[in-house]
């Protein structure tokens, strides 16, 4: 049975979930690690009761093949007992994905590069990058943001809400985990929408906006966006929604690959997904919500 997970909560927490994983997290492939980090990030072959049987932090398909036939021979070495183990029993649901917002908004978040680097070969898997979030708003936060049911209305999206826009969304994680921006770093993060139409309840609306974050110290860089969308709201909730990002990089963090790599152009789309997995954002503890 596959499974994905998040390692940041399992690999520090002390529910009985990350403890589960813990247990055989430390036999694998970054057991006992504390230098260069502490991560646990990779894949990893158990038994349901948590048996480990090989593990390997890898992109490649032959490697990641060979780790499971590794596995597989050592599920056969096995008894019946000791495939099965002991039954997991968790605690309460303690995850954020419980506050998964089914009459809100849901935002999936995709994000790439709109040019490539001369450098990279043609095989390099940096030429292809691309990477996701989702962007979570309650239902009180929607009504927060719509304007009079006037053409021409408009409504400046609430700054608490474009703040962590800018902080948890709009990153340059194209290539790969960046952390949140702290509230010190963002400049600006304005967004308005503007009633261009009205039909009854429903209120056609475009979107325009900028945001601006900047971060100094060791991992020194920042991304700058302009924003044009647009969205349909029916009195309830959102039955359309497209924004779009278009933003300028520079800098690195310690996991973005991004290390020697010049200023450069990324673009992200962020769309109304009714259908999104419970998939909790990436910087969720940012959120604030209890």
């Amino acid at each position: 049975m596959p499974v994905a997970d998040e390692v940041h909560r399992l690999q520090r927490g002390k529910d009985a979930e990350s403890r589960f994983f813990q247990g055989f997290a430390e036999e694998g492939h970054y057991g006992g690690r504390t230098e260069p980090t502490d991560t646990r990030q990779g894949i990893y072959a158990v038994t349901p009761g948590g048996k480990f049987l090989a593990s390997i932090n890898t992109r490649n398909g032959k490697a990641m093949a060979a780790m499971l036939e590794s596995a597989l021979g050592k599920w056969k070495e096995l008894e019946p007992t000791e495939r099965l183990g002991k039954a997991f029993e968790p605690d309460k649901n303690t995850r954020f994905e419980r506050f998964f917002p089914t009459d809100g908004l849901v935002l999936r978040c995709v994000s790439r590069d709109l040019e490539v680097q001369k450098e990279l070969g043609e095989t390099d898997w940096r030429r292809e990058a691309w990477n996701q979030d989702f962007a979570w708003f309650r239902k009180g936060e929607v009504s927060s943001m719509i304007p009079e049911a006037k053409v021409g209305a408009t409504l400046a999206m609430p700054k608490p809400l474009a703040w962590r826009l800018a902080q948890c969304h709009l990153l340059d994680n194209v290539r790969g985990q960046t952390p949140a921006y702290k509230p010190a770093h963002i400049k600006t993060a304005l967004l308005t929408f503007q009633v261009t139409k009205v039909e009854g309840k429903t209120l056609h609306m475009a979107i325009t906006g900028r945001t601006k974050a900047e971060r100094a110290g060791k991992w020194k860089g920042g991304l700058e966006c302009e924003l044009l969308g647009r969205a349909v709201y029916d009195g309830e909730r959102f039955t359309r929604f497209e924004l779009v990002a278009l933003g300028t990089r520079w800098g690195e963090t310690q996991y973005n690959a991004r290390s020697g790599q010049a200023q450069s152009r990324l673009g992200m789309a962020l769309v109304l997904d009714d259908k999104a997995p419970r998939v909790a954002p990436a910087n969720h503890w940012i959120y604030g919500w209890r």
